[in-house]
Formats: structure tokens, sequence, C-alpha cells
């Protein structure tokens, strides 16, 4: 899976000596050392390079007390936040340092006084380094966060199709305000208002509206410290459960009972311990199309634990089953998938590599039935998930597609079929619904690249032609086209960070026709030709560009040879590559996806 760095910071002062860290072959921070008093004296960096172990100099003076983070090999550092003082004894100081992991809180070391300031990545990014100024103490701090190189799509249902994720953010949230709850014989809605950031916000309604309601109005001390109550099932649709009552307890006092306890109805129960505290809700409701069920479905909860760290528990969807998710971030590989099946898909266990480690989810459902186990090679990956529903949704049947082979079917094969397809990217993990130990639902992360290369349509002569730098480039501004009865040569005029124009050289000879292509208001989405033998010579025989106008320029040349289609589906083509020598002999593109806009 490709990557990015991008470089933040640093927050603080210009003052002092830069130092960098090298990032070339990183492959995860190891250890962290943070010498700290009243302000962060110095720090140094352990971490893994090219599979060794290597530590930053000591940045900074020589005074502090020494503390170390040592991180597990599957932790990574998501953000790091601190205060900056420009005027601590004459000196332009970070006065305190808090690292923020997927697992854990480190800090505040030093102290938090000042300007605030934090540093983070985009979601499903770590800081891979650090870089500094300073001198007797560290003066400013910055970070290099490795995100994917794209963006990540989630794929997927859960229960059935009609089912929708609700979710709120917890970053940012103080407290809950108010909830309300819409009951009757289940928990038909919710409602709630919490504080982000200093200002009350509302989360909109989950589920669909009913004459009975609660309003639970917390009082500024009070904090929800248990969430339990009962999932039913219904009766004539055995894969849908609800919520059907629900309780709230505080550090003050107990609300509700709300809602029914329905006979034969599982028992749920979030509990923090002491010093933690609930501040979100997520879950699942069923789609406002089926007026009849437009309910609460599941439950899970947001909990704030007492070093600061927000964990996400649940949610519990009774005989519907338990969620069961991978995390994507910065997950180079699947290595290998194991799948328990029989008449259905009893279980999985998927291994992965993520920091240079491979890591395992553990066994999602049970490990009965007959085992196949797919070893995928190192460069592998997975294209398609596909497979069968059954009547109780239950997962009858997998096949999974790589750019290699095809692995499947796996179980009966029985049922509504379904396929999660990457399209232009890869699948880089998974997320289930587990229910009476069988895998009811599949989804699937999907890594789509920023920028994707073509393969190269036409002949191997000449000499191969490229853009300087694809990433620079922010649109095609114009295309010349030399041309008689083939493609004697190309240019493109680009625009480059959104305002410097560049013209690629001529690729090919100085004769034939001149067309000449304004594409300012315009973007390409296809590119279409012939190949073929221009006397001895392979060439480019014919072009043609369509754009999103569904404007044609051209055919340029001669349509003779075999016949080619370079398209950017989801995308817009923003650059050519192609080799050439006394013609054009060869043409590929770059395409910038959607996603990435």
């Amino acid at each position: 899976m490709s990557t990015r760095i991008i470089k933040k910071g640093p927050c603080g002062s210009a003052r002092g000596s830069v130092k960098e860290m090298d990032l070339t072959g990183i492959i995860r921070i190891v250890k962290i050392s943070i010498y700290h008093s009243e302000v962060i004296d110095s720090l140094t960096v352990n971490f893994e390079h090219n599979g060794i172990k290597k530590c930053t100099d000591r940045w900074g003076g020589d005074g502090g007390n020494l503390t170390e983070i040592n991180l597990k090999t599957d932790e990574y550092i998501k953000s790091v936040e601190g205060y900056f003082n420009n005027d601590y004894n004459g000196h332009e100081v970070v006065m305190s340092l808090t690292l923020e992991t997927n697992l854990d809180v480190y800090g505040p070391y030093g102290t938090e006084r000042g300007q605030p300031f934090k540093l983070h990545g985009p979601r499903y990014s770590q800081i891979i380094g650090f870089h500094v100024h300073c001198e007797k103490y560290i003066n400013a701090v910055g970070v290099y966060v490795q995100s994917i190189g794209g963006s990540i799509i989630e794929k997927g249902r859960f229960m059935y199709p009609n089912m929708q994720e609700k979710e709120m953010d917890p970053t940012g949230i103080t407290r809950i305000v108010k909830i309300i709850i819409y009951h009757g014989t289940y928990i038909y809605s919710l409602i709630v208002d919490c504080e982000h950031n200093d200002t009350t916000r509302c989360t909109y309604r989950w589920g669909r509206n009913y004459t009975y309601n609660n309003e639970v109005n917390f009082e500024t001390n009070e904090y929800i410290t248990s969430v339990n109550g009962h999932i039913h099932g219904v009766r004539h649709l055995e894969s849908i459960c609800f919520v059907s009552s629900l309780v709230l307890k505080t550090n003050l006092r107990v609300y509700g009972p709300y809602g029914i306890d329905q006979p034969g109805s599982k028992p749920f129960e979030f509990s923090v311990p002491l010093g933690s505290q609930i501040i979100g809700f997520h879950g699942y409701r069923s789609d406002e199309s089926l007026t009849t069920l437009n309910l609460v479905n599941a439950l899970g909860v947001y909990v704030r634990q007492s070093n600061g760290t927000i964990t996400k528990e649940g949610p519990f969807l009774g005989d519907g089953g338990i969620v069961k998710r991978m995390d994507p971030t910065c997950i180079t590989r699947i290595v290998k998938i194991r799948i328990y099946h029989g008449y259905q898909i009893n279980g999985l266990i998927v291994n992965f590599e993520r920091n240079g480690t491979t890591q395992c989810t553990g066994l999602w459902g049970k490990n009965e039935g007959t085992l196949d186990e797919i070893n995928f090679k190192t460069n592998e990956y997975i294209k398609s998930v596909k497979g069968n529903y059954g009547s109780t949704s239950m997962l009858n049947s997998l096949v999974l597609v790589t750019n290699l082979d095809v692995y499947g079917p796996y179980g009966m094969g029985e049922g509504q079929s379904f396929e999660h397809t990457s399209q232009n990217g890869q699948i880089i993990s998974f997320f289930a619904c587990v229910r009476m130990n069988h895998v009811i639902d599949l989804g699937v992360h999907i890594q789509v690249p920023t920028i994707s290369k073509s393969v190269l349509c036409g002949g191997s002569g000449g000499s191969a032609r490229d853009v300087d730098d694809v990433s620079a480039i922010s649109r095609i501004w114009d295309v010349k086209i030399r041309y008689d009865d083939t493609i004697h040569a190309l240019s493109v005029g680009y625009v480059l960070n959104e305002y410097s124009y560049k013209e690629t050289p001529l690729w090919g000879g100085e004769t034939g026709k001149l067309a000449k292509i304004d594409l300012r208001y315009e973007d390409i989405k296809s590119v279409r030709g012939y190949v073929g033998y221009f006397g001895d010579i392979f060439t480019v025989r014919s072009l043609q560009l369509i754009t999103n106008y569904g404007r044609s320029y051209g055919p340029y040349g001669k349509e003779e040879g075999t016949p080619f289609e370079l398209s950017a589906f989801d995308g817009r083509i923003i650059g050519f590559h192609g080799r050439s020598g006394e013609y054009l002999n060869g043409i590929g593109v770059y395409v910038k996806w959607i996603k990435a806009d």
C-alpha cells in the first residue's frame, strides 16, 4: 500500500538549531525519551529504520527529569499537543507535551501554560517522526505524518441492506448536556445534545418520532457512568433486533427504565471504571424507508478513560451479533486469511502487516468446519470480495479475487449475491458482524490512490518520457499534437501548484500538422486511439481526447492498427507519460481520483 509523508509544524519559536529525523526507510517509532522540568528541556527518539533500531541525538539541553515512553509493537502515535511560552525567563520554549496513541495517552509533561497547539494528521494516519528547534530547551516541535497515499472508502452492510450506522464524533466533547428518549414498546429514537469545544450541538434524531418521550437534562457536574438495557428480536424478522429498554446511570442519579423489557430479550450493559465517563454514542438504526421498523437497532458508547484516552465500546446487537473491526491505519498489506467454513462461513482470522510487524485480528466467529488458509505473495493484493447471504443474513459463501489469483468459493454459495470491488484501489482491511458465532455480514476498507499511473499503450521504441513531479500538477492547461498518418509528437502544458505554467518538451519530431487543444475549462476523462506499425516503426497511429463536457477532440492521425482507451472513470486525467523518438511510440496517463480532490 502506498503512503505519503506530510511535514507538520513546527509549533513554537524559530530560534535555536534545527534538528530533523531522516525518514528514509523508517518503519516505526519505538521509544520517546522526554526530559522535562517546568518546561520541555530535551528529547530523543528511538526508531526502527530498515529493520535496525536507531536513535536521534539528544535534542535540547542537559536539564530535566527523564520519562521514557516505550511503544508496543502495535502502537502508533496519533497526535502531539502541548503549550508554548514566548517568555520563560527570557527564552521561547515548549512548556508541555502530551502524546496520544491508538492505545493510550502519555503526559502531560512539563507545565500546561501559555499558547496551546496540537499536531495531527488526517484519519487513518500516524506520526512517524519529529523535527524541532532547540537551544537550552526545546524551542519548537513539529512532526512528520505518514498517511495512506489516497483515501479510504468503507463498503459493507450490517444486518440487512437498509441498516444505517449512526455515530457521534467524540473528539472535543466535554460533556453530554441533554438526551431525549422517544419510547413505547421499543426505544424509537434518541436525540443527544453535547458540549463540543464549549459549543452545544445536537446529533439530530436516531430513529423515528413517537408520542411518548422523556427529556433528561444533566447538571453541569453530572456525567454518565453506565448505560444498560435490553435488545429484542422481531419474530418474523429473525436477523433484526431493536433496543427495547434503556437505563442511564450517572454519578448523581438513575434515569429510566425507558421502554419495555420484552420476554426473551437480551440484556446489555456498558459500565465505566471510577474516574471515567461516557461522552458519546454510536450504533445502528433502520432506514426511514422502512416506516414500521425505523427504530434504534443497536447501541454502543464512547468512553473517556481517566487518563484521557477515548475508547469505542460496542455496539451490542443482541441476537444480531457483535461488530468486529480492523483499524486500516497504515496497514501495508494483508499477509494471510484463514477461513472456517461448511454450509456457511463460520469464522475468519486475518493476519496483516503494519509498521514492519505482522499482527492478527483474532478469531471472528468460531473455528468449526473446513479450514482454508490463504497466504498472499508479497506483491499480491485483494481487488474484490464477493459471495452470498442467506435468508437470515448469514454469510453463506466467500470468494477473494486478487491481482494474481482467485481464491474460493468457500461455503455453499446460495442466497443473495454481493460484491465489494476496489476498482482502481485495493482492499486493505475488513469489518464484520458476528452473530451466534457465525459471520453474518462482511465489509471492507478500500484504499483509493490519490494519483495512479496507467499502462503504456504502444511500442518500446524511442526514449521514455514523463513529467517531473506529477504530484505538483493542478490541471492540464493545453495539449499540442503533431500528426498526419501517425502521431508525430505530443506536448502538454500544465498548471503547477495552482499558479505557475510549465510545458513539456516536444515528445517526438517537429513534422506534421499541428493541433492546439485549449483545456483551461475542461478535464480530460478519456484518451482513445490506435497503435500499430507506421512503415517499420511501431507508433501511436491516432489520438482522440474526450472531456467531462462530452466534447471530443480528434481523432488526429489515422485510425489503423489496434484500438486502445485510457479512462479516468471516477477521476480526471492530469498528466501523460510515454515514449518517443522520431514519432510518438507510446502513451499513458496519470489519473487523479475524485476522492483525492
